[in-house]
């Protein structure tokens, strides 16, 4: 064994022996602390246990081991007043009804608590609420309410028709299972009530005949009947039927329940039917039936025409408006009693308030001659609101009993309103599979789309789709504009162009666009086309990216890799030799 091969045994032999060493003084250590299998517990023994104190600050004095009497000076105890707690009951004036007939319903109230009940009323409305004609005043769902003090009983009378009441499957009207709800009320079954009363069935036919008063005589002369009236008749619980009139102007519904009914009338050629309750006309089938005989006439707007203007195009809010309507009558009678009514679809809406004097809704009306034309101002206040829309708006009616709904002539005016603004969230998308959906991918990238304004067709802004088809507009004045979309495209939805921006949220633009007819998208690649004379194309040059680098330093690179890469090779195989 040489002397290195000696020395390196010595060093592996002395780092056997250190090793050994230190572990047996480790173990040695352990054993020390090992405790004896006396100590050790079994399985049956229990573990040991864990003592949580808890340390409480009381300032209450250390009871004595005899119980104290209670001393006449110690406070006692409060008595608290129990909560309000109504019990009700019903009573009708008779208990046999026909199902045309009206009832009357007596409620008693009673508060046995001793706290009292605020805002007494139903919870929910009784029957259906777009059907139910009954006045539940003051105990209306969503209404004030009544009190009811402790101990005190309340009686509150009802009447309305029985068919509103009426359950065609047991035959009875009434309630079941109601209660009354008030401030504070915990859900009990003690304070719910419900009484039922027996109903006969009953029906009747409803049959007349629609006329056009042509002469505006007020009566049926030869000839007047009027063909192709709808006729549309609704009862309790959402009952409705129609039928049309014939040649000699004559409609019949056969068997139609008893009780309270409503007839609306709608002719295709304009003509109205003038009621006395608006567009409709109240009935009562009866077992006897119902003959109705039904006065139309040509509606107002037939000669009655309305322009509507403001007196400025721009206003600042919190400034005066005018309003000014000409109103015009280019038939050969004089239009009486028009009146003016203004819609009200939000608070920049103006004209609504004012006092429009006899043209007003309660007015006397004003009388419009035969080609005549009167104008008629008045003024208003643009709203702050106006600002978050970007304009200002009056739009109203004008017609004679404009309640009744004879007809009526409509104008409106808008003007600007400057101050506010808004954004746009875009999407330009094309349905490549026509499924009607948007779906990923789908997005129509590198467009632009220009915005314009609605009426003066200036444009706004512009901006440019992203890979994924969409887009923003910043900073957009409020108000409408228009976007249109760049390239071979038709639009799906002309509507979804418009847009209204306000200041309240980003308004949302989605555009599903499809490409023309004559440039299908995605484009189809054709045969490449031949050169001139018939031969093959010329080469194309291709040029390269501009980078920055050099290609002399590329190539020069490429050889000193491949150089290395040899020498790395035969390095190897004469290592291994």
């Amino acid at each position: 064994m040489n002397r290195s091969l000696r020395r390196a045994v010595l060093s592996c032999g002395a780092l056997t022996t250190a090793a050994l060493l230190a572990f047996g003084g480790v173990a040695s250590a352990v054993l020390a602390q090992e405790p004896d299998p006396s100590e050790i517990p079994t399985s049956a023994s229990p573990p040991p246990e864990t003592t949580t104190t808890t340390t409480t600050t009381t300032t209450e004095p250390p009871s004595s081991s005899a119980p104290q009497p209670p001393s006449s000076e110690q406070a006692q105890p409060r008595t608290v007043a129990t909560p309000a707690a109504l019990r009700t009951t019903v009573e009708f004036d008779k208990q046999q009804y026909l199902l045309h007939e009206d009832m009357r319903i007596k409620f008693t109230i009673t508060n046995i608590g001793e706290q009292a009940a605020e805002r007494v009323r139903f919870p929910f409305p009784i029957g259906s609420p777009m059907y139910d004609r009954w006045n539940w005043s003051p105990l209306r769902p969503g209404g004030d309410g009544i009190q009811v003090a402790p101990g005190e009983t309340r009686v509150l009378e009802f009447s309305g028709a029985v068919a509103d009441r009426y359950n065609w499957q047991d035959r009875t009207a009434g309630f079941t299972d109601r209660y009354l709800d008030f401030t504070g009320r915990t859900d009990n079954r003690e304070d719910h009530f419900g009484a039922l009363a027996a109903v006969t069935p009953t029906a009747g036919d409803v049959r007349g005949v629609v006329y056009g008063d042509s002469n505006h005589n007020g009566r049926q002369d030869e000839g007047e009947a009027l063909a192709g009236m709808n006729v549309q008749i609704f009862g309790a619980y959402g009952n409705r039927d129609t039928r049309a009139t014939g040649s000699d102007g004559r409609f019949l519904f056969e068997k139609v329940e008893g009780g309270p009914w409503l007839a609306a009338y709608q002719h295709p050629d304009g003509w109205v039917v003038p009621t006395g309750d608006g567009s409709v006309q109240n009935l009562r089938v009866t077992p006897d039936g119902v003959e109705l005989l039904v006065r139309a006439e040509r509606p107002s707007t037939d000669s009655l025409t309305a322009t509507l203007t403001l007196d400025k195009g721009t206003y600042q809010a919190g400034e005066q408006a005018t309003i000014s309507v000409a109103l015009s009558n280019n038939g050969s009678r004089p239009v009486t009693g028009v009146q003016a009514a203004c819609r009200d679809f939000g608070d920049y809406y103006i004209g609504t308030q004012v006092n429009w004097g006899d043209l007003a809704p309660t007015g006397e009306g004003v009388t419009i001659g035969a080609g005549e034309t009167r104008t008629f101002s008045v003024v208003d206040v643009v709203p702050q609101d106006a600002v978050n829309h970007g304009e200002v708006l009056a739009v109203c009616i004008f017609g004679p009993q404009i309640l009744k709904d004879r007809g009526f002539a409509e104008a409106g005016a808008r003007a600007v309103v400057p101050g506010g603004f808004g954004s746009i969230e875009g999407l330009i998308w094309h349905s490549r599979d026509n499924s009607g959906g948007f779906e990923e991918g789908e997005g129509v990238a590198a467009v632009r789309v220009v915005l314009h304004d609605k009426y003066t067709d200036a444009v706004v802004a512009e901006a440019v789709t992203d890979e994924s088809g969409r887009l923003t507009f910043d900073h957009v004045p409020a108000g409408w504009y228009v976007a249109h979309v760049d390239g071979p495209w038709t639009y799906r939805v002309e509507f979804e162009r418009v847009v209204h921006v306000t200041t309240y949220a980003p308004v949302q633009l989605r555009i599903q666009v499809d490409p023309k007819a004559e440039e299908p998208w995605p484009p189809t690649p054709g045969p490449t086309p031949p050169g001139p004379g018939g031969s093959a194309p010329p080469p194309v040059k291709v040029a390269l990216a501009q980078t920055g680098a050099s290609v002399l330093g590329l190539c020069l690179l490429g050889g000193l890799l491949v150089a290395f890469g040899t020498g790395a090779v035969a390095a190897s195989r004469n290592r291994e030799a």
